[in-house]
């Protein structure tokens, strides 16, 4: 993370005084880096301007423009009649046989008369009164590498600490690289990364971002570099950070839509910082990340662009709230596979994830890896989860849930995403994607095309998240054939994906990987899980120990328990075994709250 830390490594030791400077996130690279992205392509450009606390938000247009291409979308966009296209919603609107539809899964735009700002007078990072950076008092307890072992796009780099090199799944090892081959890879990696253009740009002006990420670059550095000085400055940083985010908090006018970005990108920053730090978590507590997140769904909701526009496809954001709040959404609704069911926490529709065209909800995010729409789905494939257990016992007749899950099930299976670097390139099935990466493999049997690489990822979420379906929602086994099938696909899927390079990036498939791991019963499948956590795993920092901990303890569990029949589709979900919550219970005595992004 050299960009990112670098002023902050000079001020420490001549040694790191040959890395960038602050000012190079400000270089002429990123000449438009602080500018705020308001380009909406084919229509002129509108703007959502805030007025005092209380005062009905207006909408207006930035400057008369001249050439108006499309002078009646304009006027459709002011009064808000472009409504009167159906059309445009059909693809998304879920019917049931009996004519009723499930709102939650339909786009809809929050309506600008009742917009109530409320803000957040609790901080979810002083729960105690007492902010405290998550190494506080721990630093000493950090092994001390010596060497870096190895440079990808999702670690940056991993700490050595055993002073050997992992196996690859292929049998080769892992090549060491040296600090100028190190410093010049993760620049190439970070270069590539939204979070330049995101996050870094908000230092400037905003002392909870600049905090937030020098709090957050020290628990690296403090991997490599332990000292009282460098556990000192990590400290003043966190609080200061989080001593700005209270008040910042207390701000309306950061309740905006489009002025949410620097408050997200603060709560985006403290949360890292704390689940990454996951040795020194109390797991029997709901941690702050898990508080931090639904402070932070709050926030998405009352800064919804959505307000003042007419209709869902018509919605335009800022790239900082669909990169930001998408891995904020990401994290609430993955932590929430492994959690217990609680509608209070599962109702949140997260709406903004369905704002934009069909394109646009399809689009592969940068960070999550998958398609908001089908980001979306999963988080109401948990919230009817948790309703179908509160009315299977309140009224076991009711089929409307169940319905609705297999609705849901037809409409991901197959799901088309896209990317930037695939725009031109479409898949009708899953089979079709995985030929076509079949001819681009290496001479391990990874892909080597990075958008290939991006399909191949969100097709695994894909596959996973209907593994999930089955699962959780319908109840059938790990053994029911529709559960072993998509487990072969993301298998596949999974082990075409490169694990380390300059491939394996923020986009990889973590939750996937996981969700395989849940689920897989025979040797030859638990061997592809392994691999890819043997390789991962090996110093790094982040979540992922203590996800590959919490798989081997449920390997064992399910290897004790006696295999669940399947009494077939006949009989109803509410009587079927709850087996997944049955695994969940187990997985947070052992493992507490956990996300996989």
């Amino acid at each position: 993370m050299a960009f990112i830390y670098s002023a902050f490594l000079n001020d420490l030791s001549p040694a790191w005084a040959n890395l960038n400077t602050d000012a190079d996130i400000f270089s002429d690279e990123y000449p438009d880096a602080l500018a705020e992205d308001t380009s909406w392509s084919g229509f002129p450009i509108y703007d959502t301007a805030p007025f005092p606390v209380g005062d009905t938000l207006r909408t207006k247009r930035r400057n008369d423009a001249v050439d108006d291409p499309q002078p009646t979308k304009r006027r459709q966009f002011e009064d808000g009649t472009d409504v009167l296209n159906p059309e445009a919603d059909a693809p998304h609107a879920l019917d049931l046989e009996d004519g009723a539809r499930f709102i939650e899964l339909e786009p809809s735009v929050p309506d600008l008369l009742q917009r109530k700002v409320d803000v957040c007078t609790k901080n979810p990072f002083m729960v105690t009164g007492i902010a405290h950076h998550p190494k506080h008092n721990h630093w000493k307890e950090t092994a001390n590498a010596q060497s870096v072992k190895e440079v990808n796009g999702l670690l940056k780099f991993s700490r050595n600490t055993t002073g050997s090199t992992a196996h690859l799944s292929s049998g080769r090892r892992s090549a060491k690289a040296s600090p100028a081959e190190h410093e010049q890879a993760v620049t190439k990696i970070l270069r590539r990364l939204p979070f330049l253009k995101d996050v870094t740009p908000m230092c400037a002006n905003y002392p909870a971002v600049r905090h937030a990420i020098y709090a957050l670059a020290s628990t690296y550095i403090l991997d490599y570099e332990p000292s009282e000085q460098v556990e000192a400055m990590a400290e003043r940083h966190y609080q200061l950070s989080v001593k700005s985010l209270d008040q910042m908090l207390l701000d309306a006018n950061n309740y905006a839509p489009g002025k949410e970005g620097p408050l997200l990108a603060t709560i985006f920053l403290l949360s890292h910082g704390d689940f990454i730090n996951w040795e020194y978590r109390d797991k029997t507590t709901v941690p702050k990340w898990a508080l931090a997140l639904q402070t932070a769904q709050s926030i998405l909701d009352k800064s919804d662009p959505g307000h003042g526009y007419g209709t869902p496809a018509n919605v335009q954001m800022t790239t900082a709230r669909r990169h930001i709040g998408g891995w904020i959404e990401q994290s609430f609704i993955f932590a929430a596979v492994t959690r217990k069911l609680d509608t209070s926490l599962t109702q949140h529709q997260f709406k903004w994830l369905l704002e934009g065209g069909d394109k646009d909800m399809r689009r592969i995010g940068p960070h999550m890896g998958m398609a908001p729409m089908l980001l979306h789905r999963l988080g109401q494939i948990t919230h009817f989860c948790a309703k179908l257990a509160e009315v299977g016992t309140n009224d076991p007749t009711s089929s409307i849930y169940p319905h609705a899950g297999r609705v849901i099930l037809k409409e991901i299976n197959p799901f088309h995403q896209w990317s930037e670097l695939s725009e031109d390139y479409r898949y009708d099935t899953t089979a079709e994607l995985l030929n076509s990466c079949n001819r681009i493999l290496d001479e391990d049997g990874r892909v080597t095309d990075a958008a290939m690489n991006t399909l191949l990822g969100a097709e695994a979420h894909a596959a996973s998240i209907r593994i999930y379906l089955h699962c959780r929602f319908l109840r059938k086994p790990r053994q029911h054939p529709d559960v072993r099938a998509e487990l072969r696909t993301l298998l596949r899927c999974l082990d075409m994906l490169p694990s380390s390079g300059d491939l394996f990036t923020a986009q990889s498939p973590f939750f996937a990987v996981c969700m395989a791991g849940f689920v897989a019963y025979r040797p030859v499948d638990r061997e592809i899980v392994r691999q890819w956590f043997l390789v991962v795993v090996d110093g790094s920092r982040g979540n992922v120990p203590p996800a590959w901990s919490a798989i081997q303890r449920l390997w064992e569990w399910h290897d004790l328990r006696p295999v669940i029949p399947w009494a077939g589709d006949q009989v109803p979900i509410h009587l079927r075994p709850a087996w997944w919550e049955d695994m969940v219970e187990e997985f947070v005595r052992c493992e507490g709250i956990l996300t996989y992004t």
